[in-house]
């Protein structure tokens, strides 16, 4: 209840208490044939009673009305269910419908506030005091499904939440996936896109019909997924699923890499696959290996990458390469017969190419490096002899 309302309800009760506090109200059954007068406002009725000394009423609940005798007239006024025209006054001051609302509102307790006796009829709770405590806090939204606010109030209560606030915050950012507001929050700041709340906006419910059920938003599993795996922010946990790499530093690793070989293309004018291979001899620590060896050390440490990352150096080595094949007949699997004494005795299933074979059948192979050696100017790193097929790295 606001202040203006509040001093005007109890201006209200002060001039009804002055005007009719002292009358008396008899019950009566008939009306006899005399001139009826039906007064519309209570002001008018009031000052017919003040100004003629009136101090006994009529109650006629056949026509729920009160009746007033003056100079042989009646004078009646329709009450609207109300019983007394103190109650008359206080009930309409206070808004309620009707005078049988504001009589049970007596009854509960709460005719104080008619805001707080619709709010317990449309609800179901527990007890006045629950409704008065659901009020206080917040919890009146002027829902029109039955027993809505209810509803909310004791899910809340449930929770631990004592007001409506406190548990919107909840809902808003548990309904997203996230621990806490504070979670939330930097999730936000990092750059995820977080819907926007969508509760109790102006004393309303917003986008929902039940305050509490509402849609699971992915922007918590994506921000505590990334968290997990090391991504300072949105932008870069999103470069990294475009590519197929789960971890930052995997994303860091690629990076490196490929700024590396981009540098190469431009400057030596490579294809992307030898700038890979160029990268790889690169890091090597050996400082003399035969090409055999050579060969198995660079699959080797090519593997100790994951599967992820590989998937995308592969994918970032074909880039801007023509389709010269169909790439479907790589993944078909192919069957490999075993024989003895001309029958065949066994068929071995193989799978299709794997990340690791197929990386070492492109980039690592012997002929592959021959070809290599042969086109890549490589003075920067090492050295290749053709005649006994050595690497020397450079100290």
């Amino acid at each position: 209840m606001n202040i203006r309302r509040m001093f005007t309800v109890i201006a209200g009760i002060f001039l009804s208490l002055s005007a009719f506090a002292e009358l008396k109200y008899i019950e009566i059954e008939t009306i006899k044939n005399a001139p009826i007068v039906q007064v519309k406002s209570i002001d008018d009725f009031e000052s017919i009673i003040v100004k003629n000394k009136i101090s006994t009423v009529y109650q006629h609940k056949a026509s729920d009305s009160l009746i007033v005798i003056s100079e042989n007239t009646y004078f009646l006024f329709i009450m609207n269910g109300y019983f007394t025209l103190e109650d008359f006054r206080n009930g309409n001051l206070l808004l309620f419908n009707t005078g049988s609302d504001y009589n049970e509102a007596k009854l509960l307790g709460v005719n104080d506030n008619s805001d707080i006796y619709y709010f317990y009829k449309r609800n179901d709770f527990k007890s006045i005091v629950d409704c008065r405590d659901a009020y206080k806090n917040g919890f009146c939204l002027s829902g029109k499904k039955k027993n809505l606010e209810s509803d909310i109030y004791y899910k809340a209560k449930e929770y631990g939440f004592s007001n409506i606030t406190e548990y919107n915050e909840y809902l808003d950012f548990t309904t997203k996936g996230f621990k806490s507001k504070n979670d939330m929050q930097t999730a936000i700041a990092l750059g995820f896109p977080v819907t926007e709340e969508f509760l109790v906006e102006n004393g309303e419910l917003k986008n929902s019909t039940i305050l509490y059920q509402m849609l699971n938003d992915d922007a918590g599993n994506d921000f505590y997924k990334s968290q997990e795996l090391g991504f300072p922010n949105y932008a870069e946990y999103t470069v990294a699923k475009e590519k197929g790499i789960l971890t930052f530093s995997d994303l860091q690793k690629y990076r490196e890499i490929t700024e590396y070989c981009e540098k190469l293309v431009e400057q030596q004018k490579l294809d992307r696959n030898f700038a890979l291979m160029y990268y790889q001899i690169s890091q090597l620590s050996e400082t003399e290996l035969s090409l055999s060896i050579l060969s198995k050390i660079l699959e080797e440490n090519f593997n100790y990458y994951s599967d992820e990352l590989k998937r995308a150096l592969i994918k970032y080595k074909n880039t801007k390469k023509k389709e010269t094949t169909n790439t479907s007949d790589s993944t078909k699997s192919t069957n490999r017969n075993l024989f003895q004494n001309g029958k065949k005795v066994y068929t071995i299933k193989k799978k299709p190419a794997s990340t690791r074979n197929a990386i070492q059948e492109t980039l690592f192979s012997t002929e592959n490096l021959k070809k290599f050696f042969s086109i890549v100017n490589i003075s920067e790193i090492g050295s290749y002899s053709e005649k006994t097929e050595i690497f020397k790295r450079k100290q």
